[in-house]
């Protein structure tokens, strides 16, 4: 007995060792993903509550225009802002979820360490072309702003809109970068 409880108290221990290397990583990992899920359950949450009203003035729009000849001015508009914010704000929830389409019918035939190091390299290109995209959106609602652009019916400055699609591809880059991270420790723990 005290044979084999010295054998596991000895593995426990080189495990331990091995953990304490990485603790960081893996807090950093932890963190990372926590942030991306909230952040992202947030905007989610909000692009179904757009979505909803969305479609309750699409539906009085055309009540409105068939049996009052008077359809809502704006509604072209605020559909489209609408769309667009919905859109950004639902691209990292998908990612969570691993709703994006993906076509793996020779992926799946590479050895298990080999997907995850794929996944972590696709992951990491694609971390950086969301990095830079919304890099790009926030600038381009800096020259909205500075230009004072507003929409053509109502009004309403599109630098506002363009501010909160750069919310929506930032959550969508914590979550890339979550699954690279994710990937890249799959990758490590493969064999």
């Amino acid at each position: 007995m005290k044979k084999g409880s010295l054998v596991m108290v000895k593995n426990a221990s080189s495990l331990e060792n091995t953990s304490g290397d990485g603790s960081l990583f893996n807090k950093f990992s932890s963190k990372l993903n926590k942030l991306a899920k909230g952040y992202n359950r947030i905007l989610h949450g909000l692009s179904c509550i757009l979505l909803f009203a969305m479609m309750f003035l699409t539906v009085f729009d055309v009540l409105g225009r068939n049996l009052f000849n008077s359809p809502i001015v704006g509604t072209y508009e605020l559909t489209g802002f609408a769309l667009a914010i919905t859109i950004f704000f639902s691209l990292g929830a998908a990612q969570l979820k691993g709703d994006h389409i993906e076509v793996d019918f020779l992926f799946k035939k590479l050895p298990e360490r080999a997907q995850h190091i794929c996944n972590a390299g696709i992951y990491l290109i694609l971390t950086f072309v969301v990095m830079l995209t919304s890099w790009q959106l926030w600038v381009y609602a800096q020259r909205l702003m500075q230009g004072h652009n507003v929409s053509g019916d109502l009004g309403i400055p599109i630098y506002v809109i363009a501010f909160l699609t750069t919310f929506g591809a930032i959550g969508f880059f914590l979550t890339l970068l979550n699954s690279f991270v994710q990937s890249l420790m799959k990758a490590v723990e493969a064999k």
